[in-house]
């Protein structure tokens, strides 16, 4: 997750499936303008969706936008995730050890036998 936040905020992440949807859109809408013919007013219009999806893929994309927000999202979730179970790993790696202590312990005693010889 690290990696993925790490080359979005490079800027070297692959696009994801909406962005290349808005691409592919702005691309047909712009096509259709220059090959069709049509009034002044239909133009404005389509020049005006043009810009509505371009805003929408810059959203998109942009630091701040959608996407960065959700990678941040998985990333402090997945940090979260790391730190409860490294806490609830802690008590289990102290019990142990206080096991493996008293059992040296119990070792370092000398028996009865050893004793008395």
């Amino acid at each position: 997750m690290v990696r993925a936040l790490g080359e979005f905020e490079a800027g070297t992440a692959p696009p994801s499936d909406e962005e290349e949807d808005l691409t592919d859109q702005i691309t047909e809408v712009r096509a259709i303008l220059t090959e069709m013919p049509m009034s002044a007013r239909n133009r404005r219009t389509g020049m005006s969706l043009i810009a509505r999806l371009q805003k929408a893929r810059n959203s998109e994309t942009a630091q701040g936008g959608r996407r960065h927000r959700l990678l941040k999202r998985y990333w402090r979730e997945a940090r979260a995730q790391r730190k409860r179970a490294f806490h609830d790993w802690l008590p289990c790696l102290r019990a142990q050890r206080t096991s493996l202590s008293a059992s040296d312990k119990m070792a370092k005693i000398p028996k009865q036998s050893q004793i008395s010889a």
